[in-house]
């Protein structure tokens, strides 16, 4: 019973340092990123910090790293299918996402709309549109 208890507390301190640090850690990861990585690392790098704070509900960091994102590796209209396309219309989907989970529904259906426009054939096309269906005019 001692055993569960000790893994019940290392968990905690996980949980905590992992969630509750997250904006820290990705600010540090972000940093490191920035001064040891370049070009396609960086982006990936990136792209998977951005993920991890969405994943712990850091939305306001999440939302704040896809526009620096977007700003910085999506300036092209047209894509070739590679790993780096696919990132970026992942981050274009994540930001509706990141909007509807700030409960910025009108901003959400836009960027939601406006992610189904750009990527009619994207990866992220049937969760776009539930979504879209779900919030409906509201």
């Amino acid at each position: 019973m001692k055993f569960l208890g000790f893994i019940t507390a290392i968990l905690v301190v996980i949980a905590v340092v992992f969630v509750g640090g997250a904006e820290n850690i990705s600010v540090k990861w972000e940093e490191k990123s920035r001064a040891e990585l370049k070009d396609a690392d960086l982006e990936a790098a990136l792209y998977k910090n951005m993920k991890y704070v969405y994943t712990v509900g850091k939305y306001e960091r999440a939302k704040q790293m896809i526009d620096k994102y977007l700003e910085t590796y999506d300036i092209y209209d047209e894509y070739d299918k590679n790993e780096s396309s696919d990132r970026i219309d992942d981050m274009n989907y994540y930001k509706a996402m990141v909007l509807d989970r700030m409960m910025q529904g009108t901003k959400a259906r836009f960027a939601y709309k406006a992610y189904l426009e750009r990527f009619p054939e994207g990866k992220n096309v049937k969760g776009a549109k539930d979504r879209l269906a779900e919030l409906g005019n509201f």
